[in-house]
């Protein structure tokens, strides 16, 4: 996980239709602008999750870990 300190992008991203529709201005207290690497989770099952996600670029799976080790793709996710 990456942290992307540039303001300009996070206020165009913010001032967006894409983060206007999912979001009021309540939510813009602390936003941050994060880029994971391909195959980098986000978080894993049974964690509980500390922010709230909102994508805007790129895609994602959604996988389950089975009891024999392999897991299994649930859902297959990209950016509006």
């Amino acid at each position: 996980m990456k942290i992307i300190k540039n303001d300009q992008l996070l206020k165009e991203y913010m001032e967006s239709e894409l983060y206007t529709n999912y979001f009021s201005e309540d939510f813009a207290a602390e936003p941050k602008l994060v880029e994971y690497e391909a195959g980098e989770y986000v978080f894993v099952q049974e964690d509980i999750p500390q922010y709230l996600y909102l994508m805007v670029e790129g895609r994602c799976s959604v996988r389950m870990l089975l009891a024999n080790g392999k897991s299994i793709i649930l859902h297959t996710m990209k950016a509006p």
